[in-house]
């Protein structure tokens, strides 16, 4: 770091094969979906200008080490290098440098300048030299300590995403001249912000203070005595996150407790994550726009954090959580309100079904029972509910574990209202009679009565045990269940949640084909790959080969990781990005062989893809959020090659549709087939 200071007879594959070559041609019925979201201005606000003047360069050099190997080099003054060397010292901000292209063409690359870091696939630093973009990534003469300046040379150091001096949300302007001056900051002006969810919304400067007028209003008192003031986050968050904007029940509490991320983001690219339960109607969690009564500073601290025009601040926000010039506040994983029904099945795991799923399900296995007085009632029967959750298998085909059952346990059905009925695994195992049905008489159970949903009907079963209105069923006393771990962090995906232990977790890392490490050049992290974590709940084959769903995966999908503590934050991270860079993202348990035992304890997200500020400690859950519909439907290419294995022959591709339609559905009879 430089300082300011311091310088893959006819066999049955083969059969399916030929089936799908020679069947006769049919249209092929490929549902497609595309999704094109407008597109919408972040914000309209100038960008944060660190340093705007002239630098007088004398000849000479300064010693610059590379943040990466901690080796130091001589650089020369009259260089981009130097240029910067010489604002970092005048303003007090720190940079790094890297060599990792020493080697090839003796040349230091800029990383990070002060809190503006390096973000692979996001926001960086680039310059330009009189206009010209300069890098010397690939090659010696455009290396950034190798360019010779002269009086009158423009430098322009530009941070974002592809940046350039017209579009760069942070910006260094230098020249090279015979004295040093500094041109006076920019006035702010008028400012905007925009709030992302299931609408997309602009606030200016003026709706937001009348807000403020209408009562939307909170302060806080920090440790200097300064008086911040603003308005609760929540207030903005129920303008986008359904329908309802204005009034009572603007903010949609049940949505928040259901679980989304709330992503903010300053105007210089960096951002946080705040959980939806945190902000839920909590007052501690402030978007100030004044401080003392005046309208922000644009950069605040020793370090010129950006802070106009609006700054996150409150008792509830902790120091990694105070984002200044705020840009963006956007709604990740934002749960959609259909208006169908879900229930919760509990067990070895909890597997969401919708409505959609459960008459899926009917549709395979469904049962019927007719009571006493002839109402003919249809649904799933119990025990294949149970299966589905009463422990892990490696597959899709979910089966019911007979030898937990034998070793008994009891199944609990829960009604919306509180009301529940036990029974013992033993009476209900593989015995059709027990339903949970959603139809009495072919008729879906009326929406306006209170069985609906699901009501749970049998031989011989008192009133009180007819639980109506069922929300969920949970399995208790389930034999291997977890009695207690030191600590344990929730994977939690679309219809999945697994709370991982610390027993489960050594485990894995005990298992060459989940362990991961990472060096960071100082110490070597050991623990699991975010992937494999992921490939657990990103759908219903949670462990074995081909848990992780690169089809997924490539369509995209978020994964939020958030830790704990009195203020819990977030960082996302794209499912792309961690199937193309699996080994960039190590949540680990361990340092050089030590558990970690700091404020990170017990899980760190370390690595190349999760360095600097993108690092979570502490880390509670991981969730996987806003998946992606693919655009084509799903399609399998099969090619006959000739004898020698390389010439082909003939070749086809085709969708789940026409595979659905042409061909026979081999698989096994005793599993259940969603």
């Amino acid at each position: 770091m430089a300082e300011a200071s311091d310088a893959g007879d006819m066999s049955l594959t083969e059969s399916i094969t030929s089936d799908i070559i020679d069947a006769a041609a049919a249209p092929e019925a490929a549902a497609a979906f595309t999704e094109d979201p407008d597109e919408v201005s972040v914000l309209a606000i100038e960008p944060v200008i660190l340093f705007n003047g002239t630098v007088a360069l004398i000849d000479g050099t300064f010693e610059c080490t590379a943040y990466n190997s901690d080796i130091a080099y001589t650089v020369q003054n009259r260089t981009p290098l130097g240029a910067l060397q010489a604002v970092a010292e005048r303003k007090g901000f720190t940079y790094d440098v890297t060599d990792k292209k020493w080697g090839d063409f003796e040349v230091l690359l800029l990383d990070n300048i002060g809190e503006y870091e390096y973000i692979r696939s996001g926001s960086k630093w680039v310059c330009y030299v009189n206009g010209v973009e300069k890098d010397g990534y690939n090659g010696h003469n455009d290396g950034l300590n190798v360019i010779a300046l002269v009086d009158g040379d423009e430098v322009i150091f530009c941070y974002g995403s592809s940046p350039t001096p017209d579009n760069a949300s942070v910006l260094i302007k230098i020249v090279a001249g015979m004295e040093d001056s500094e041109e006076p900051p920019v006035e702010p002006t008028s400012w905007t912000v925009t709030l992302k969810g299931a609408s997309i919304e602009t606030v200016d400067q003026e709706y937001f203070e009348d807000g403020i007028a209408c009562g939307h209003v909170a302060t806080y008192t920090d440790d200097d005595g300064n008086e911040w003031a603003g308005m609760p986050l929540w207030y903005l968050i129920g303008f986008v996150d359904d329908d309802k904007k204005h009034g009572s029940g603007a903010f949609n509490e049940a949505l928040a407790a259901k679980g989304y991320s709330i992503k903010v983001t300053s105007s210089d690219g960096y951002s946080i994550n705040f959980d939806s339960a945190s902000a839920a109607k909590n007052d501690g969690i402030i978007v100030a726009n004044t401080l003392n009564g005046d309208p922000l500073p644009e950069v605040i601290g020793d370090k010129n954090k950006p802070c106009w025009p609006l700054q996150m601040i409150g008792p509830a926000v902790s120091s990694g959580q105070k984002v200044g010039s705020v840009a963006t506040i956007e709604l990740v994983g934002l749960p959609e309100s259909s208006g169908d029904w879900e229930i919760t099945l509990a067990g070895a795991f909890n597997r969401t079904v919708s409505q959609d799923e459960f008459d899926d399900w009917v549709g395979c296995h469904g049962k019927s029972y007719t009571d006493s007085t002839d109402q003919v009632w249809t649904g799933m029967p119990l025990w294949y509910l149970v299966g589905a959750v009463d422990d892990v298998n490696t597959g899709s085909h979910w089966k019911f574990n007979e030898t937990r059952a034998a070793e008994g346990y009891v199944v609990r059905v829960i009604a919306g209202d509180g009301t529940t009925a036990a029974f013992d695994i033993a009476d209900i195992a593989k015995n059709d009679s027990f339903i949970v049905a959603n139809k009495m008489n072919a008729a879906v159970l009326a929406e306006d009565g209170k069985n609906w949903p699901l009501k749970f009907v049998g031989p011989g079963l008192p009133g009180k045990q007819q639980v109506g209105g069922i929300v969920s069923i949970a399995l208790e006393g389930l034999p291997g269940a977890d009695t207690g771990s030191e600590w344990t962090v929730s994977l939690e995906g679309p219809k999945i949640t697994y709370i991982f232990t610390k027993e489960e977790f050594e485990d894995a890392e005990a298992c060459p084909h989940h362990t991961a490490t990472y060096n960071d050049g100082v110490s070597i992290w050991t623990g699991i790959s975010l992937k494999a974590l992921c490939g657990w709940v990103d759908d219903d084959v949670m462990h074995g080969s081909g848990a992780f769903d690169a089809t997924l995966a490539r369509t995209g999908y978020t994964v939020i990781v958030s830790s704990g503590g009195a203020s819990p934050y977030s960082k996302e991270f794209s499912s792309m990005d961690i199937l193309a860079n699996p080994e960039d993202y190590v949540v680990a348990s361990k340092i050089n062989g030590t558990p970690i035992g700091d404020k990170n304890f017990p899980l760190r997200l370390v690595g190349n893809g999760a360095a600097g500020s993108l690092s979570v400690g502490n880390i509670e859950r991981i969730q996987l959020v806003d998946f992606q519909k693919p655009t084509e439907s799903p399609s399998i290419r099969v090619v006959r090659y000739a004898s020698d294995g390389k010439t082909v022959v003939n070749e086809t591709t085709k969708t789940c549709e026409w595979m659905e339609e042409n061909l026979m559905v081999y698989g096994a009879p005793d599993g259940i087939r969603l």
